[in-house]
């Protein structure tokens, strides 16, 4: 049995952009397909529980490769038991804990 190699930092990144290229309209065109969907279900919601059709706002979104290429340029801290998450603000975000 081979081990299977672990992608550097550089190839996750690669095909990050491949995949945003090849697959970049149609995840647009899911996402208005999303927004279309939970809109109706907002609104039935809100006729069935005699709600005005403004008391839910349904937004949807998809990020831009950069943003999620910078999302994910982080490093895992562990510490006292907790894993956290540290970016290049140096921000920690308490994550689960490990035992």
């Amino acid at each position: 049995m081979s081990e299977k190699s672990l992608l550097t930092m550089e190839q996750l990144k690669a095909r990050a952009i491949r995949f945003f290229d090849r697959y970049g309209s149609d995840l647009s065109q899911i996402r208005q397909l999303l927004e279309i969907r939970l809109s109706h279900l907002a609104l039935a919601y809100t006729i069935e529980h005699n709600l005005p059709p403004e008391a839910i706002v349904v937004t949807t979104r998809v990020k831009s490769v950069q943003s999620f290429l910078a999302l994910h340029e982080v490093v895992w801290v562990k510490s006292k038991n907790q894993l956290y998450l540290v970016n290049e603000r140096q921000a920690f975000i308490p994550t689960d804990t490990w035992h």
